[in-house]
Formats: C-alpha cells, structure tokens, sequence
C-alpha cells in the first residue's frame, strides 16, 4: 500500500494545469498493479469545486504541512479507497451492514 501526498506548492503546480512532477513515478505504480492512493488526485478533484486560486485553496488545509483541515481531508480521501483494500471490509462497511459476535 502506497500513500502518496504532497506539500502545498505541489498542489498549487497541479491546480494550475501544470505537468506532475513524479508522472513516471505513478505510471510505474498504475503499470505494475500497485495498491496506491494519490491525494494529488483528490485534491485536483475537489478544487474543481471551488471559486478561489490554486494559493487561496492550498491555504485551506496547508501552513507549510497539513493544518487540522488538511488531515481531516486526507483521511475522508482515502476512507473508501483504504475500505477497498482490507479483506474483509470493517463490520462498518460491509454491504449487509454491521453483524456483532458476542461471547460468553
């Protein structure tokens, strides 16, 4: 499992429409079936949804690392992505629900 997650000035670049800068770096992983989450993706993603410059959206959840915000929106990015992965999915997400086992 790969977690892939950048400093703000990368998230800016992207925002920007600008070239990655680890694009060989993520092919190789797509390329050789990798189990990988890219944040640069979700941040790309969720940016189309905002009205702001690429430094007003960075400030969101950056002061030179993740602030609380910007934890807060790895872990709900990677939330489905992380569930995908574990065999079997937590009691939580599995598609019939919840199942306790009690022991006496």
């Amino acid at each position: 499992m790969v977690l892939l997650s950048y400093p703000s000035n990368d998230v800016v670049h992207a925002c920007r429409n600008r070239p990655r800068f680890d694009r060989i770096f993520v092919d190789y992983l797509t390329a050789h079936g990798f189990l990988f989450f890219d944040s640069l993706r979700a941040h790309l993603e969720e940016f189309k949804l905002f009205n702001c410059s690429p430094e007003e959206y960075a400030q969101r959840y950056y002061t030179g690392h993740y602030t609380p915000a910007g934890n807060h929106f790895f872990a709900f990015a990677i939330k489905d992505t992380l569930v995908k992965w574990l065999a079997p999915p937590p009691p939580t997400y599995c598609e019939e629900g919840p199942s306790p086992q009690y022991r006496k």
